[in-house]
């Protein structure tokens, strides 16, 4: 019997899984996420991504429905 191996972050093949399964385009896509390895992995494979701080709002990175980020 053949045992499945579980993936985690920051495992690239986990991000590639979401891309494909939900059709995304990593230069076209935005990560964010607490974790700087996390962040890091997403940004090898095209993605924008912002390391965002545990004690931050997400919604402050939006003003107005535009992303306010550098």
């Amino acid at each position: 019997m053949g045992q499945s191996q579980v993936k985690y972050k920051p495992d690239p093949e986990i991000f590639m899984m979401v891309l494909q399964d939900s059709q995304l385009v990593p230069k076209e896509t935005l990560f964010i996420d607490d974790n700087l390895n996390n962040c890091l992995t997403a940004r090898q494979l095209g993605m924008y991504a912002y390391n965002i701080k545990r004690d931050e709002d997400v919604t402050t990175l939006f003003k107005d429905g535009v992303l306010a980020i550098d």
